[in-house]
């Protein structure tokens, strides 16, 4: 039976885990904790997001079962210091989370468009204009569409363990027409990407990122991937200005379109150019 609380991302993680996570339940102990953590770093050198993942997957688990046990015990991954994830001096090797700021250049997303067959093509648009995630995006249905108030009724697929954390996205005039045209005379989902099977949605969100690299290097652009996209939505959303020049958005406005509870990810999404800012100086 799986532990409440458990997002299907923790089950596929806890799973991979079995084969080097060889302990028995008595011997969950400090020491064992911090022995583990130090093997991710020395051994398997992931990055300190990967080790909080994987520590906070497996602490979730100890802590339903101490739970279900009414054991008095600590859970000994929840002692562990702030910033046990990081490397220091004493770890054989470095390693930092990995920040990306890539951006599309100019022509290069005409050229991505070029290379794909029509259905690829739209969940590009959508992506790109909108911010949506690419599962976001894949399993939109007919009535999540709203084309007269012009927004997208969005099934968040980031909230808290798991929970649907619903949204409004508007959708842009460059996205309208391609959008309704796709709506009219359908029903169900825009696209048959997605079985509908819950159980199959990691290996359809794998197939579509391959597709994504398999056109992105097609079109001569290989150090881009899929969630770059999002990035530049995230940076096409601040920019945006009205007729007069004003800014469309505010901060605050643009970190709930692209589904954030605080700012912090809205700035570590802002890739902004500095040749546009240079560009505003005349």
């Amino acid at each position: 039976k799986a532990a409440p609380g458990l997002t299907p991302s923790d089950s596929a993680l806890l799973t991979s885990m079995m084969r080097y996570v060889q302990v028995r339940l008595s011997g969950l102990t400090y020491a064992w904790a911090e022995s583990w953590v130090a093997s991710l770093k020395s051994e398997r050198g992931l990055t300190p997001g990967s080790i909080r993942k994987r520590v906070g997957a497996l602490a979730r688990v100890i802590d339903w079962h101490l739970r279900t046990t009414g054991s008095n015990n600590s859970n000994p991954l929840r002692l562990l210091p702030r910033g046990y994830s990081a490397y220091d001096a004493r770890d054989e090797a470095q390693k930092v989370d990995v920040h990306r700021d890539r951006r599309l250049h100019p022509g290069e997303a005409e050229r991505i468009r070029a290379q794909m067959p029509e259905d690829l093509r739209l969940l590009f648009d959508i992506i790109v204009w909108t911010g949506l995630r690419l599962r976001e995006a894949y399993r939109l249905r007919v009535d999540q569409i709203d084309l007269t108030a012009w927004v997208i009724k969005v099934e968040g697929t980031k909230g808290a363990r798991g929970a649907s954390k619903p949204r409004l996205v508007p959708v842009v005039p460059e996205l309208r027409d391609a959008l309704a045209e796709r709506v009219a005379g359908r029903i169900g989902r825009l696209w048959g990407f997605w079985d509908g099977d819950p159980a199959t949605l990691d290996a359809c969100t794998a197939r579509l990122s391959y597709q994504f690299r398999y056109h992105f290097e097609r079109a001569g652009i290989s150090d881009l991937r899929e969630h770059d996209l999002r990035h530049e939505a995230c940076c096409r959303w601040i920019e945006r200005r009205d007729a007069k020049g004003r800014w469309v958005f505010s901060e605050i406005e643009v970190a709930r379109i692209m589904g954030w509870s605080s700012l912090r990810m809205m700035m570590r999404y802002a890739s902004i150019r500095g040749e546009d800012l240079s560009a505003r100086l005349g």
